[in-house]
């Protein structure tokens, strides 16, 4: 049982797939659905190797096995949809898609954004920017009292970062 590297081409994508060449027609068909999202009855295959058509895997029974078409590694299989009613494009046209839009008025009245969160607890720039400053303001006092009853030659411990690297010493 020899197994291939084929490339597996469709409208909307392109991957690399390692196929058997004891895979039936069938097999592959169910195979590619998910990768390419077309149904298998909706599947033509075409072999192609470097851009150059080499044949259909059409018009053959569905048994037919890979190995009795003349396929190597790295040639493409080109998945072709031939359903009627499907949209060309449809999954990746944006400008079909409704989107959502919401005024800044209606935004400020609704009590599930992060804006009233942000309110509620006094977040950000609708916290108190005085009690922060003054709370630093307060700490740079403290170190700074510290700072002056600290003599030459006094005991001294120094954390360098992390658990294991303090050091002590005058």
């Amino acid at each position: 049982m020899s197994i291939l590297n084929v490339y597996i081409t469709s409208e909307n994508n392109s991957t690399e797939l390692r196929l058997s060449k004891a895979s039936t027609i069938d097999n592959i068909k169910i195979k590619l659905e998910p990768i390419t999202g077309i149904s298998p009855s909706f599947q033509q295959l075409q072999l192609y190797h470097d851009d150059t058509f080499v044949t259909s895997l059409e018009g053959h029974p569905q048994e037919t096995m890979l190995g009795a078409f003349p396929i190597e590694n790295y040639w493409t299989i080109r998945v072709i949809d031939t359903n009627p009613s499907r949209v060309k494009g449809q999954y990746n046209d944006v400008s079909l898609v409704k989107k959502f839009e919401l005024t800044e008025e209606e935004y400020e009245k609704r009590t599930d954004s992060v804006l009233a969160f942000k309110k509620r607890n006094q977040i950000g720039r609708f916290g108190d920017g005085a009690s922060d400053t003054s709370s630093t303001s307060a700490q740079d006092h403290a170190f700074e009292e510290a700072a002056k009853n600290i003599k030459v030659g006094d005991r001294c411990e120094v954390d360098i970062g992390g658990d294991s690297l303090k050091r002590r010493g005058t």
